[in-house]
């Protein structure tokens, strides 16, 4: 996996361990993200080689956070999961020829305003913290589920039977429902009690 790959989605995996709050498997990662367990099993490996999280054996084991969500910089995730060969944009594999005069002066014509742009991107990815990203998805967590409630209190409320040819709720509907409100009140920040579910 490219840097441009394993950066967001090492983001993905601490912003879903600091919203839970405990042990997370692999495999619930990997369904977050949507990827294989091995894969995020070998950026938890970074991941924790860097510092930035804890993981533990057993059934109650999983990764934990090291350090608070508000310490940890993307610029840190970026350096966490890169690999040595990476640069941080911009990297030139072919090697011109010299003897040509293009070939011999194009990578020192562009080494300044690649530098530039590199350490711009260093110091924008230093101003944002997993805790913004992790607010950020609890804010829209909180707008989906204001418009979900909304939307059930209108097909639910009222005279259903003035509405019956216009809605037709199934069990897997309801179900669905349920399980999409549980998703968001926990994504959003609430805490849900068990006999919820």
């Amino acid at each position: 996996m490219k840097a441009n790959t394993r950066f967001p989605v090492a983001i993905h995996i601490l912003s879903y361990i600091a919203i839970k709050g405990k042990g997370t498997t692999s495999e619930e990662l990997a369904k977050s993200v949507n990827t294989n367990p091995v894969v995020v099993r070998r950026l938890n490996g970074h991941l924790k080689k860097a510092g930035l999280i804890t993981i533990h054996n057993g059934s109650k084991g999983g990764a934990q956070l090291k350090i608070a969500p508000q310490f940890i910089t993307l610029l840190d995730v970026y350096q966490a999961v890169r690999e040595d060969e990476d640069v941080l944009i911009f990297n030139n594999p072919q090697h011109p020829n010299l003897d040509d005069p293009v070939g011999a002066n194009v990578m020192d014509a562009i080494r300044q305003p690649f530098e530039k742009a590199q350490d711009a991107l260093k110091k924008t990815l230093s101003q944002y913290t997993i805790d913004d990203v992790v607010q950020f998805i609890k804010k829209r967590c909180k707008f989906f589920l204001r418009n979900l409630c909304n939307y059930c209190s209108y097909v639910l409320g009222g005279n259903m039977e003035n509405r019956k040819n216009d809605f037709y709720i199934t069990e897997p509907i309801k179900k669905d429902i349920n399980n999409r409100i549980i998703h968001l009140l926990h994504y959003s920040g609430h805490k849900i009690n068990s006999s919820f579910h």
